[in-house]
């Protein structure tokens, strides 16, 4: 497995680390249209946005969980609206089983990712939300 401790994370107070990994994206596992806050992404309930604090009228925004191979070792991460538009040509299908095909039509795929550990709050899993994605063609 590639792990690679970004540089000064540690060295900042209260920080949370973050690390850079690399792997194939092999399967999807599930894949999800979800209520969100047209502004600021995050899920609502009942019309409200508690990142915003206001009312708001919900867009459907994906969320898919893949496996991930990490030189055999095999891990699932969450990808959200911006790492799966990076990842498919085009725009983004509305429905969940068409978006769950056309991720799997573009499998394997090699990712590149940043991500954080989970939260001490947080339920032990082995899924991580990533950031700063980047897919390359298998070679």
């Amino acid at each position: 497995m590639f792990f690679q401790i970004t540089s000064g994370t540690f060295d900042i107070p209260n920080a949370t680390p973050t690390y850079h990994e690399h792997g194939i994206v092999e399967a999807v596992i599930d894949t999800v249209l979800y209520d969100a806050c047209p502004k600021c992404c995050k899920s609502v309930r009942e019309n409200f946005c508690t990142k915003c604090s206001s009312n708001v009228s919900p867009s459907k925004m994906p969320r898919c969980e893949v496996l991930v191979n990490q030189d055999e070792e095999y891990n699932s991460i969450v990808l959200f609206q911006s790492q799966l538009t990076q990842m498919l040509p085009g725009p983004l299908p509305t429905s969940q089983d068409e978006l769950t095909a056309q991720i799997v039509s573009h499998l394997p795929k090699q990712i590149s990712f940043t991500r954080s550990p989970r939260k001490k709050n947080q339920p032990s899993s082995t899924t991580s939300s990533v950031s700063k994605c980047i897919f390359q063609p298998l070679k």
